[in-house]
């Protein structure tokens, strides 16, 4: 069995369409694709001018211990 991937979100209109998809990997290649993905396609007439793939833990965490 190869990836799988299910949709747990959708968020659409006429210029974007996201994405949320979990995956699941084959027992012989658990690390193949990351748990969780959000995919932004930018559309154009219809149809997908633009993707981009966003993965948890891209950009670090702000770090907010010293705030008051």
């Amino acid at each position: 069995m190869g990836v799988r991937a299910r949709i747990v979100g959708v968020l659409a209109s006429r210029e974007i369409t996201v994405l949320e998809i979990d995956f699941s990997n084959p027992a012989d290649c658990p690390d193949h694709c990351p748990r969780h993905a959000t995919f932004v396609h930018r559309l154009n007439d219809r149809r997908s001018h633009q993707l981009r793939i966003h993965y948890p833990g891209e950009h670090p965490a702000l770090d907010r211990s010293d705030e008051t």
